[in-house]
């Protein structure tokens, strides 16, 4: 972990001193901390093959996502996969990696909704996925 600069003595402090509390907050401010998505009905965690679930974290005023979802059965085009605690000012679309060597798309609306639009529903990818919430 990162030494924190003290600026009033000039010197720099290491955060595990102060405690597991403190090294939490510190990774949360510093987007360290990835934190897993809630899905929406029919959407989960495609784990198999050793893979983890989708999982966001702020990093400054980005939000970066990794990890790889399914749905139970077949989704339809706008159906909202799970919405995150921010949203771009910008409507944003994604182009991601779907099962095989397929691709599809996702798109982000300004309410942090991330909608399914296309792409085999069985394996869909966030990985090194990113976007920011300032204009």
């Amino acid at each position: 972990m990162t030494a924190i600069p003290n600026v009033v003595l000039g010197e720099l402090i290491d955060p595990t001193s102060f405690g597991n509390a403190v090294v939490d907050r510190v990774n949360e401010l510093s987007g360290l901390t990835w934190t897993g998505v809630t899905y929406s009905a029919g959407w989960s965690d495609y784990t198999s093959g050793g893979y983890g679930g989708v999982q966001y974290r702020w990093v400054g005023t980005d939000i970066q996502l990794r990890g790889v979802c399914k749905h139970s059965g077949t989704p339809a085009s706008n159906d909202v996969m799970f919405t995150l605690p921010d949203a771009p000012p910008y409507f944003t679309g994604f182009m991601t990696r779907n099962f095989g060597l397929g691709y599809g798309f996702v798109d982000l609306n300004l309410s942090g909704e991330v909608l399914y639009r296309s792409g085999d529903a069985a394996y869909i990818s966030f990985s090194a996925l990113e976007f920011s919430t300032v204009a």
